[in-house]
């Protein structure tokens, strides 16, 4: 099982085939509220707690993500939600892992996110070219304020854009959706599909990606 925070209110766990065997577990159980898929959760939010000092309160309600991966892995996002009450945390920690936590001896490291600790929404555009991409940040150049990344995967290009929080950020980002798909398509767009850019795509210009690509294509 591999392990890695993305920010104090997420943390990501990748588990291969071998990881669910040892459990005895499928991909289809992690859908199910069963007393094998309690036991496995408890064991990564204990490991999360001592490796990474990743804790929620009981009454923090938790998102629980899941995705399949090619070679019969899954990867599981888990998130504090912000508001009480969004939704049910229905797993609960393994009663000794707050004493574990006491006599820790590893240093806390932190993965650093794709594009940093920005925690507003995703946006994901694909073009068929690297130029129809340069294209498109050149005409946001100057006027996009957020953290922006270029991805390559399966020969398509991924640009992924993350403006600011709240209404000023969505009527910015609408001024430049018009734009990017004059270049480009509209992807389906969350920090599920960002992570598995970041996994299995190669990251061909690194934040902030739309002004660096201006400064070429411009």
């Amino acid at each position: 099982m591999r392990i890695e925070r993305i920010s104090d209110a997420q943390i990501k766990f990748i588990l291969n085939k071998e990881d669910l065997s040892y459990h005895n577990l499928k991909i289809a159980d992690l859908a199910q509220n069963s007393e094998k898929m309690h036991g496995l959760f408890r064991e990564m939010m204990t490991q999360a707690m001592l490796e990474y000092d990743f804790t929620a309160d009981p009454n923090t309600p938790l998102i629980v993500e899941t995705v399949p991966l090619p070679n019969e892995s899954i990867m599981i996002v888990v998130t504090k939600a912000a508001g009480q009450g969004y939704i049910e945390n229905k797993f609960s920690f393994a009663p000794k892992a707050r004493e574990e936590r006491r006599y820790r001896r590893k240093p806390l490291i932190e993965t650093p996110s794709p594009m940093g600790e920005n925690d507003a929404p995703v946006h994901i555009f694909t073009f068929k070219s690297l130029d129809e991409a340069g294209a498109a940040a050149t005409r946001l150049s100057g006027g996009f304020h957020g953290d922006s990344s270029l991805y390559k995967n399966k020969n398509k290009y991924f640009l992924v854009l993350r403006g600011e929080n709240g209404a000023a950020g969505r009527s910015e980002f609408e001024r430049f959706e018009s734009i990017l798909l004059e270049y480009g398509q509209k992807h389906s767009s969350s920090i599920i599909y960002m992570l598995h850019l970041d996994e299995y795509g190669e990251m061909i210009v690194s934040n902030p990606a739309v002004e660096k690509l201006a400064g070429i294509y411009s």
